[in-house]
């Protein structure tokens, strides 16, 4: 009735297979097993963990360099790469929600509002690195 296999017609055609139970794992084992590798895989994404400026927290009136989108230009005889990747010195003149800044530049003039991810402490060695435009 209930939990019994009924027979079907192929079951007298097709040789009946005999289930090896040696390779079947308890449960305690499986566990203990994937327990190890989640902890394994744990420790391998704290040891890639975030690095930059992740923990960097700026605050107003803190000199930065913004990362900007370099272009070549063939009539003025500019390569892409030996163009600088950053732009700056400019200044925090206010913060806006969602890690977003507006940037002033030593004048005063606005130029615009930035991300956290695009923007970078501005260090005096880097002084020689940076350019601006």
């Amino acid at each position: 009735m209930f939990g019994e296999r009924t027979r079907s017609m192929f079951d007298k055609m097709l040789p009946e297979v005999k289930q090896d139970t040696s390779d079947i794992e308890d449960l305690d084992t499986k566990l203990e097993r994937t327990f190890s590798r989640i902890k394994r895989k744990a420790a391998e994404r704290e040891r890639r963990r975030k690095k930059g400026n992740t923990s960097w927290n700026p605050k107003l009136e803190v000199r930065v360099l913004i990362e900007c989108q370099s272009q070549s230009d063939t009539t003025k005889v500019v390569i892409d790469k030996f163009i600088y990747v950053y732009q700056g010195p400019y200044i925090f003149s206010k913060i806006l929600p969602h890690s977003t800044y507006e940037i002033v530049d030593n004048k005063g003039k606005l130029r615009g509002k930035f991300n956290k991810r695009q923007l970078k402490p501005y260090r005096k060695q880097n002084d020689s690195k940076s350019h601006q435009t």
